[in-house]
């Protein structure tokens, strides 16, 4: 009976065949059935149940194991490792570029381009290469709406947050300012620069989410008064919260209930602090995102019967 070929690596294993074959590893070990192809050259061992954004990070691996050296991730690929928030679809293929004027990368399910030295800021990691932050958010232009760089800029300016300010050591800078995308932009031209510098006129530091993004362009954009962002309300010495969206003036507050609301322990806080504004004559206006995605008009609408009652003649 032949003996089995033995499994030559552990989940995460990527690797280039040529790379393989010079190091002497045989035929049958590095074509083991339980590699996945995901390029040709490439071999990679899945990590099992890791989800979606886990599978492209692997993609992304072993996609540069097999390219030319100095092959960089731009655009969505690279928003991945940023975790800059991005709609359906965007991440179907793998975005690489290279410097001008090297030859573009031609592989099945790859989009590839290539971009002059001075807007190419890259950042090398330890297993990824891509633009810095502040370029991948210039990149984006070409994929993104205008809303959605909006958001995009509003993730990447955000410090961390510390409701009512009892564990300051837990605040994290945010990933760039607002000058970092400044200085981007200023280094050329960008596709769509004109959008690019609207959407930094149109990003605020605070917003936590996507969703939260589009619920405050969506209100001023209906003639609403801008709102405050995840800012901290005391009553006297007393902490009551750090509402997503907040009307000061008209003591009105917009709570954004995400999935991350829907465990027992985060129902329990919520309830808690609604209880706490309503006694203190805040009105506590709740929003799902069926409402800001789906349904915007439903939002304008409840955010501007809350913002009438207490004054405001908009």
């Amino acid at each position: 009976m032949s003996r089995r070929t033995p499994l030559p690596a552990e989940p995460g294993t990527v690797f280039a065949v040529h790379d393989a074959v010079e190091a002497g590893i045989s035929r049958a070990a590095r074509d083991h059935p339980a590699f996945f192809r995901p390029f040709r050259g490439a071999r990679m061992l899945p990590v099992q149940d890791q989800g979606h954004v886990a599978e492209i990070k692997q993609r992304m691996r072993a996609l540069l194991a097999v390219v030319a050296p100095g092959t960089f991730f731009y655009g969505p690929s690279a928003a991945v490792l940023w975790r800059i928030p991005l709609p359906y679809g965007l991440l179907d293929q793998l975005h690489v570029a290279v410097m001008y004027p090297a030859s573009a990368v031609r592989r099945v399910g790859v989009k590839s381009t290539r971009m002059r030295s001075h807007l190419a800021d890259v950042v090398d990691g330890n297993e990824y290469r891509a633009l810095s932050a502040a370029a991948t958010w210039a990149s984006l232009a070409p994929f993104l709406d205008d809303d959605d760089l909006v958001a995009a800029a509003d993730h990447l300016i955000c410090p961390g947050i510390d409701p009512g300010g009892r564990h300051p050591e837990r605040v994290t800078p945010p990933i760039c300012t607002l000058e970092d995308l400044r200085t981007v932009l200023g280094r050329g031209r960008w596709p769509h620069a004109p959008r690019l510098r609207l959407a930094l006129e149109r990003a605020r530091v605070g917003s936590k989410s996507r969703p939260e993004t589009q619920l405050r362009l969506g209100l001023t954009a209906a003639g609403l008064p801008e709102p405050e962002l995840n800012r901290d309300i005391w009553e006297g010495d007393q902490w009551l919260a750090c509402p997503d969206l907040v009307y000061r003036k008209y003591r009105v507050c917009i709570e954004y209930q995400s999935a991350h609301h829907r465990t027992a322990q985060q129902y329990d806080a919520d309830i808690d602090r609604r209880r706490r504004l309503q006694s203190a004559g805040w009105i506590v206006v709740e929003l799902t995102s069926t409402h800001v995605l789906r349904s915007p008009q439903t939002s304008v609408r409840r955010v501007a019967e809350a913002l009438r009652e207490r004054g405001w003649e908009g």
